[in-house]
């Protein structure tokens, strides 16, 4: 007598169909957002060396605007620290020259 059949083996597991759904979507970053970091940057950098890079200030003040609406909750970019920061160190940077070019015409007179 040779005994029972042998089992027949297991089925494979289900397809990962569930790991490819559920995994979170990665957003690109917002390339607008990173370049108001880079032109507020830019502009406190380029005030030291000479006055021309202080025209990236303003720029990437509204960059860095545009970046926000775009890094919303439901936008469809990610960046929006990247954003935010900008937007401060261009602020500041235009305060900066703003404040620089304001004492160099006062004191030019005198």
């Amino acid at each position: 007598m040779a005994g029972p059949p042998p089992y027949p083996p297991p089925p494979p597991p289900p397809a990962a169909f569930g790991f490819y759904d559920s995994a979170p979507v990665v957003k690109p970053t917002s390339g607008k957002a990173i370049a108001s970091l880079i032109c507020g940057l830019a502009s406190v950098v380029g005030f030291a060396i000479c006055v021309a890079p202080a025209v990236a200030a303003p720029v990437g003040i509204v960059l860095g605007i545009i970046a926000l609406f775009e890094t919303g909750r439901n936008g469809p970019r990610s960046g929006r620290g990247l954003a935010i920061a900008g937007m401060i160190v261009s602020s500041l940077a235009t305060l900066l020259i703003v404040g620089a070019a304001g004492f160099f015409l006062h004191h030019q007179g005198h």
